[in-house]
């Protein structure tokens, strides 16, 4: 990939993005599994089983959702999961590989979503891991503000 990005966009998951969907999941809990003392085949299953009972989870809440993959210049990069209704759009996921970060490309996704939110005339809400302090920031550039924690989690709005 070259170092300036030509395009971004969205398009839906497919079967075919099944290892890369769940490689992407397993590098958001990289540093939770280096503090496990587990071999590689338990961490697998572990992970493979997380990603599993999260997708089920998505699916089950919320049947009308959009889940795609982000591509840069034609490349998977990441994943967003979304579900819009009448009074709100809510950001279930975004997740931009590591090695893809701090190129604007979740700053791209984000202003797409802020403009069919605005559009709409709906909120956007999401929660955040009280711990992902460079996610909170990243939202409060886009003006995200707090509304309220959840356990570990912060509810954000726009």
């Amino acid at each position: 990939m070259s170092s300036t990005i030509q395009h971004i966009q969205r398009r839906p998951t497919t079967a075919a993005d099944e290892a890369f969907l769940q490689q992407l999941y397993s590098s958001t809990r990289a540093a939770e599994m280096a503090l496990v003392n587990w071999d590689d085949t338990q961490k697998e299953q572990f992970l493979r089983t997380q990603f599993n009972a999260q997708t089920n989870q998505y699916w089950e809440t919320y049947p009308q959702s959009q889940y795609d993959i982000i591509e840069a210049d034609g490349v998977a990069v990441g994943r967003i999961w979304t579900n819009q209704s009448d009074t709100e759009l809510r950001i279930l996921d975004i997740t931009i590989a590591p090695h893809h970060r701090d190129k604007g490309i979740g700053s791209h996704i984000m202003r797409d979503l802020i403009a069919i939110g605005e559009a709409a005339a709906l909120s956007i809400r999401f929660y955040v891991w009280q711990d992902n302090e460079p996610a909170q920031r990243f939202y409060q550039r886009h003006h995200f503000r707090a509304v309220r924690q959840d356990g570990a989690y912060i509810l954000m709005e726009r």
